[in-house]
């Protein structure tokens, strides 16, 4: 198996915006953490930040993220080859190949870089209607061509010195062409995190019936995921500000390991390996208001209760929800449980009703 390194270009990197682009927040990340995050998920290592502009600042927001760190010092007066040829210089002899993109094409998507690690090119990239993206995906036996090139246009002609032929990997992955150089780009980023970290419904309904689950579970999700927009709408009026869309997506994909055991944690799991890790938490819990949180009303806490409202496809209160099954439990730690649950749904209903009679 090939070792794949990443290489993450930083340096020199400032915004027309007024901030510094890599460490700008994209729906709870930052640029260079989404693409760390999906380099990692593509179990690629080592992760090399080439960093100019900022470099202390970056160092410190990435240290628990694993990535290891050059500079280049003559940043201000070099262009992106530059950085190119420090990263390749130091991967020569550590790696069979490398993923290569600025700091500031932050969301291609996992998939993506699967089927750049899977083509056999010795040189690759993701390309969107025709239009070549990142990250670019180098072979190592160009690395000592690459870094010897002293002519100019840069990491273009460099490549092009080499007699490789680029082979472009058609995608429908738009993400590859995206960055953000203007406000409008910026929000245009913004828009497609948010849809790319958080499922439609159709889409969830798909993953559901993909893991072939029973259709009355399918159906309890619908269930709940309906209610939980209640109320979810209704806590929105009343001034707060929950994500429709995440609590929509984590009601209906709640249940979806249901069939496992430990099924709150192994649907986290499964959410975060199909490319939603913002979902996980709510996931995680939807059987706990211990995980959910006690003291604030997130969409975590919303879907819970949401669960808890909801028997099979029918909507309940919480007391009928439980009491209906404590007769037919003999066990008294299951009896514990199912009472501890109960006391926890009930302290969840309170605490939304509080919010809405607060605002009436």
């Amino acid at each position: 198996m090939m070792q794949t390194a990443g290489l993450i270009l930083a340096a020199g990197l400032s915004s027309r915006m007024g901030s510094f682009k890599p460490l700008l927040p994209l729906c709870g990340k930052t640029f260079i953490g989404h693409i760390i995050e999906t380099f990692r998920a593509a179990d690629i290592d080592p992760i090399v930040v080439v960093t100019g502009h900022e470099a202390s600042r970056l160092r410190d927001a990435l240290k628990e993220t694993g990535a290891l760190f050059l500079h280049n010092e003559r940043y201000a007066e070099t262009d992106m080859f530059a950085s190119v040829c420090i990263g390749l210089k130091y991967l020569m002899g550590r790696c069979d190949r490398v993923l290569l993109t600025p700091a500031d094409v932050p969301l291609f998507s996992l998939e993506t870089v699967r089927r750049l690690l899977k083509t056999e090119a010795p040189l690759a990239c993701p390309a969107h209607i025709g239009a070549a993206g990142h990250p670019l995906m180098i072979d190592c036996a160009l690395f000592p061509e690459i870094t010897a090139f002293a002519g100019e246009g840069g990491l273009q002609a460099a490549l092009s010195v080499c007699k490789v032929p680029l082979s472009l990997l058609e995608t429908e992955d738009e993400a590859v062409l995206l960055e953000a150089d203007t406000p409008s780009e910026y929000s245009a980023l913004l828009d497609r995190s948010r849809e790319k970290s958080t499922p439609g419904r159709e889409a969830c309904l798909a993953l559901l019936r993909s893991r072939n689950l029973p259709e009355k579970i399918i159906r309890h999700s619908v269930a709940v995921a309906d209610r939980a927009l209640v109320l979810a709408k209704a806590l929105n009026a009343a001034g707060y500000q929950l994500d429709l869309r995440l609590v929509e997506a984590g009601a209906l994909l709640h249940d979806i390991a249901r069939l496992e055991k430990g099924h709150d944690k192994a649907g986290a799991r499964l959410v975060t390996e199909l490319g939603y890790p913002h979902l996980a938490p709510i996931i995680a819990a939807h059987m706990d208001l211990n995980v959910a949180g006690r003291e604030q009303i997130t969409e975590a806490l919303v879907v819970f209760l949401a669960d808890k409202q909801i028997q099979e496809d029918v909507p309940v209160t919480v007391e009928q929800r439980y009491d209906s099954r404590l007769p037919n439990i003999t066990d008294p730690d299951t009896r514990k449980l199912v009472l501890t649950r109960r006391a926890e749904a009930l302290e969840a209903q309170e605490l939304v009703e509080h919010a809405l009679r607060g605002a009436s």
